[in-house]
């Protein structure tokens, strides 16, 4: 499946109503998807830690931290770099990520066009909001 920058957007929008992220895996994620996009999708592609920490904000710690974070989430896939030799990174697909998540929790979101099962929404409220979302979609407001 093909990858565009606008697909992903709209799909991480839908992650983050359902999962809280820190600000440095933000910071990182949105980094790796905007030099993903620069690369035109292609793939795996190479770079420092000095050069992500740099365009994230982030220190050396928080580069690792974010990264492993990142990685648990399956929203990148990493690979160490050898000595003197940058690591690589592959974007997943946000909806890969939310399916690969489906599969180890058990509630029914339901988004535009498509159903998602996923963690549990405690009282009811995030899942109203979805939903009035989800109208607000479909009719055209959003």
């Amino acid at each position: 499946m093909a990858m565009s920058l606008y697909t992903e957007l709209h799909g991480y929008r839908n992650y983050r109503m359902l999962n809280r992220m820190p600000s440095g895996q933000i910071s990182l994620y949105f980094t790796l998807l905007d030099i993903a996009n620069f690369s035109r999708w292609q793939g795996w592609f190479a770079v420092s830690n000095s050069m992500l920490c740099e365009l994230a904000g982030l220190g050396r710690s928080g580069l690792v931290s974010a990264r492993a974070a990142l990685v648990g989430r399956n929203l990148i896939n990493y690979r160490k770099g050898h000595a003197n030799q940058a690591g690589s990174y592959l974007v997943c697909s946000v909806q890969d990520a939310i399916a690969k998540a489906a599969k180890q929790k058990n509630t029914v979101i339901s988004f535009p066009m498509e159903t998602i099962r996923f963690g549990h929404v405690q009282d009811g409220g995030l899942e109203q909001e979805l939903l009035n979302y989800q109208g607000d979609i479909l009719t055209g407001k959003e």
